[in-house]
């Protein structure tokens, strides 16, 4: 059974957490995700990820995928509230060391660095965030994010 995803794909949306800061995000495909995040302690870093869509019901999809960092994300993105809740489950490494963290993974130096990143510590310690983020602007193409192909580099 494959869901309508219609509503999600394509759109670019410009959120922002509280401690976290403002991020932005494209669902390029049922498939791919593209982000850029632009302050707080993970500012600098541009990323795109295979992701995992569920429509919960109209306008509210779940979206999730997992980082090269160790890190496990869930983001709810409500486009009718305006709003994205997160689970995010940082690494250790990805948490103490946010600045490794920073870069695009297009760049193999940063791509190998955050790899390292998931060797520190184990699933048990993680820090676990949650938070609210209004939804600054909705409007649909990449923007100035930079669309991926599936022959790119993934986890």
């Amino acid at each position: 059974m494959s869901e309508d995803l219609s509503e999600i794909i394509g759109k670019h949306i410009v959120y922002k957490y509280g401690e976290l800061g403002v991020y932005e995000a494209y669902f390029q495909s049922d498939q791919l995700f593209v982000y850029s995040i632009h302050g707080g302690p993970m500012k600098g870093r541009s990323n795109y990820q295979k992701a995992y869509y569920q429509k919960i019901r109209e306008h509210i999809y779940n979206v999730s995928w997992i980082e090269e960092t160790g890190t496990i994300v869930t983001i709810t993105v409500d486009l009718e509230l305006k709003k994205v809740h997160c689970f995010i489950a940082f690494s250790q490494g990805h948490w103490e060391k946010n600045e490794e963290a920073h870069g695009d993974k297009r760049n193999p130096a940063d791509l190998e660095r955050w790899r390292a990143l998931a060797k520190i510590g184990d699933h048990t310690t993680r820090v676990i965030h949650l938070d609210v983020a209004p939804i600054i602007d909705i409007y649909d193409g990449p923007g100035e994010l930079k669309p991926v192909t599936m022959d790119m580099p993934f986890f």
